[in-house]
Parts: C-alpha cells; structure tokens; sequence
C-alpha cells in the first residue's frame, strides 16, 4: 500500500509537471400486462463523512469516509492537495491545487498528462462546461479510460481561487462509478469549501 501511495504522489507530480510543459426503442407493441405489486426500492444509504481534511495552510476543507486512506500531496506545482483511495483502492478522490492559474481551456492538458501516468490508456476526455457542485462552479471535464484492463470512468473539476487553479479529480471503474459518484464523490465534493 505505501508503494501504491508514492506511486499516486509521484503520479500527480508527473502530471503537474506534463501541465506546465504543455501550458432506443422498438417499433412492436406489447400486449398489456397484469401489473404485480412491486416492493419498492429501498434508498441509497447517506455515506458517512466522519472525516474532514483541512489543508495545512487553511484555505479548503472537505470531508470524507474515514475508512479511505488519506496522502497529503505538496510537490510543486502542487501544493497542499490529497490523495484519497477507497479501502478496496478502486475509487480515487484526489485534490490538486496548484501554485499557478491556467485557464479552463487548458485543463484537459492536465488530466491527459495524468491518466497515463496513473495506468490509463484508451483515453477519452469529453469537456462538459459548467456545474455548480455545493457552493463551487466548476468546469467538469468526463474522461473514460482503462487501467490494467479495467474500464474506468471519471471526471476532473476545476476553477480558479484567488488567481491559481484548483483540481479536483473522481475515477472509480466503470462497472461501479455511478454508484460511487452519487454515494461518494457527490458529497464529498458538496462538502468542500474554501476558508480563504
């Protein structure tokens, strides 16, 4: 696991330093059919935050599941940002704040700088504009790609604070990420604020 976490960091370093360089339906009609009684379905459980990070110099927290592994990541550009990993290390919530402002344009560079570096191939990124999450708008880019042959699905969200950017990125397999997204990253995302 420590492997795994030096790996991520180096990983986001990587990236950042590739950043600065690149600057249905059917026609037939089916008889009706009796209805059954249905039970309905039971709700999504809330998951549990009962864990908040504050970034060494003060200016964003979040929280976030207790059970994921946290890794501070502070290499130029770079700074103050975290690593997150679920206890089965398939879903990554991973904050990256840089040191330097680029505009919105230019933040697929980063996340296509990232992903192979990361073990992604086949990548697919697809700008999305704007969304507000919580109290941030953001500008999401999607990316689908695969790692070590497993379809991954993802999305990178960023927005200038104070004139520098600030990254956010969700990957989690495809078979599971949009169940992650909405019990995860969602929240966790909606929970992040900017102190200064």
């Amino acid at each position: 696991m420590h492997k795994k976490i030096i790996s991520m960091t180096l990983t986001v370093v990587a990236a950042a330093g590739a950043l600065l360089v690149a600057a249905c339906g059917s026609t037939s009609v089916a008889p009706a059919a009796t209805p059954t009684p249905t039970t309905a379905p039971s709700p999504t459980p809330t998951p549990v935050l009962d864990s908040t990070f504050t970034s060494s110099d003060g200016v964003y927290t979040f929280q976030y599941p207790g059970s994921w592994s946290s890794t501070p990541l502070n290499t130029a550009p770079v700074v103050n940002g975290d690593l997150l990993i679920s206890p089965d290390t398939q879903d990554y919530f991973i904050t990256v704040p840089l040191n330097l402002g680029i505009p919105a344009s230019q933040y697929p560079s980063f996340l296509q700088g990232f992903l192979p570096a990361f073990g992604g191939k086949n990548i697919k990124i697809t700008p999305k504009g704007n969304v507000t999450i919580g109290a941030n708008t953001w500008t999401e880019d999607d990316v689908t790609f695969t790692k070590n042959g497993t379809p991954y699905d993802g999305a990178q969200f960023g927005l200038s604070h104070h004139g520098k950017t600030f990254l956010v990125l969700v990957l989690a397999p495809a078979s599971t990420a949009d169940s992650v997204g909405t019990t995860y990253f969602q929240p966790m995302l909606t929970s992040l604020k900017f102190l200064k």
